[in-house]
C-alpha cells in the first residue's frame, strides 16, 4: 500500500468515527468535533494503529488540533486529505493556502506536514 493510501484509510476511519459520534449525539458543536477528533487522533498515534509512515501526518493534526483549536477545521483537512488520496477532488474548497500545497505534495508522494503553518 502506498503512503496516499495510508494516509487516506486514515482520514476515512476518522471521518468515519466523526459520523458515528455525529449520529450517537456525542459530538453536536465545532468545540466538541475539535475535541473529538484531537482525541481520537491522540488514540490513533498513542496505540500505533496505523502505519509508522502515518504518523507525521497524524502529529500534524494534533498539532493543528491543539494550536488552533476549532480554527484548525480539521474535519476539512480530513475529507481534503480522503479525496486526494482517492482522486475525488472534484468540489472542494480552498481555502487558507492549506489545500494546493498538500494537494501538490500528496499526490506526488513528497508530503511533508508543515510544522505550525497554515
Amino acid at each position: 500500500m502506498m503512503l496516499a493510501e495510508k494516509s487516506g484509510h486514515m482520514a476515512r476511519c476518522a471521518l468515519v468515527a466523526l459520523a458515528l459520534a455525529r449520529q450517537d449525539g456525542s459530538v453536536q458543536s465545532p468545540a466538541q468535533e475539535n475535541l473529538f477528533l484531537t482525541r481520537w487522533l491522540a488514540t490513533q498515534l498513542k496505540q500505533r494503529r496505523f502505519p509508522r509512515d502515518v504518523a507525521p501526518d497524524i502529529e500534524w493534526m494534533l498539532k493543528q488540533c491543539r494550536h488552533l483549536g476549532v480554527r484548525a477545521k480539521l474535519a476539512s483537512k480530513l475529507d481534503y486529505l480522503w479525496r486526494s488520496c482517492t482522486g475525488e477532488l472534484s468540489g472542494v474548497r480552498l481555502e487558507n493556502g492549506y489545500y494546493p500545497t498538500l494537494s501538490s505534495k500528496r499526490l506526488t508522494g513528497d508530503f511533508v506536514p508543515l510544522s505550525g503553518t497554515l
